[in-house]
């Protein structure tokens, strides 16, 4: 009487790999997941100023990018607009210092901005600096 399958011995010894597997992954892995939610976030926002921006020109108007760092939130909405363009929702644990920002920051209808400034993004151990450049109405953001 011959009985196929597998002893305890071999199934523990399987779930046991797969177990170290799953943790060694894991560790290695989040690490990377928490720069890349950091990265995403600068990199949304980065789309939306140069969206307002080309609203600004296409539509000739005034748009407005205001903070609402307590809410978690910034917004873009044209001036002389009853309700915004936009609301762009943000994780909590991302900081936003306006550091020398203007809030509110105004794109014109020529695509340049009111006031230059420094907005200064943080997540976790992860920090980024946002410099919007007077008179032309571009930015640069690096991590630092």
């Amino acid at each position: 009487m011959k009985e196929e399958g597998f002893t305890l011995l071999e199934m523990l010894l399987v779930l046991g790999v797969i177990s170290i597997l799953s943790v060694i992954t894991y560790f290695n892995l989040y690490p990377l997941y928490e720069k890349k939610k950091a990265e995403q976030f600068v990199e949304q926002f980065s789309q939306d100023v140069l969206l307002m921006q080309q609203f600004a020109i296409s539509h000739r108007n005034y748009y407005t990018l205001r903070w609402f760092p307590h809410q978690s939130m910034y917004s873009i909405s044209a001036t002389g607009g009853s309700k915004p363009v936009f609301q762009r929702y943000y994780d909590e644990a991302i900081e936003v210092d306006l550091y020398t920002f203007p809030n509110p920051m105004t794109y014109s209808s020529t695509g340049n901005i009111n006031r230059g400034g420094t907005i200064i993004i943080t997540y976790k151990s992860l920090t980024y600096r946002i410099v919007f450049q007077l008179g032309r109405g571009r930015f640069t953001y690096y991590e630092m």
